[in-house]
């Protein structure tokens, strides 16, 4: 009994391994971003709202924020994702300290989504940002955004 058990748990283990090779092998061919050549703004229009919505339900606006699992700053970055945001535009450009200046979290975050989102779906942002977040995350995050929407509109 407890050979098969040992066989299954393998054969489960090489499964899940050649599905992370997979994705890492997809994820890898994505040649990296150019960055523009003359600085632009972070954010502009509904997007910056969107951020900011993000940033107030992260970390309720604190830079300095740390989460549970080595996240920091305004948008609870993790050290993965500096490495993630590093490898699309090609250079190391951000450090791990980076992630406590709002300036450059939203930089990072925008390379991300840039990458991986490019038509900047608000819904695809939440779920690549915070995969296994909950629904009520989700909710949180456009409940803000629309309270921002509508104070702008106003």
């Amino acid at each position: 009994m407890r050979t098969l058990l040992l066989i299954i748990l393998i054969l489960i283990c090489s499964v899940m391994l050649r599905r992370l090779n997979s994705i890492t092998e997809i994820t890898q061919q994505r040649p990296p971003v150019e960055t523009p050549a003359v600085d632009i703004p972070a954010c502009s229009g509904t997007w910056s709202l969107f951020v900011e919505a993000l940033i107030y339900v992260e970390s309720g606006g604190d830079n300095n924020a740390m989460g549970k699992h080595n996240d920091g700053g305004c948008l609870q970055i993790t050290p993965i994702t500096v490495e993630d945001a590093n490898r699309i535009l090609g250079y190391g450009k951000y450090t791990l300290n980076d992630r406590f200046s709002r300036e450059k979290s939203i930089e990072i975050f925008n390379a991300i989504q840039d990458y991986y989102n490019p038509e900047r779906d608000l819904h695809f942002a939440l779920k690549l940002w915070n995969p296994k977040a909950p629904y009520s995350y989700h909710l949180k995050v456009m409940r803000k955004y629309d309270e921002l929407l509508n104070n702008k509109q106003l």
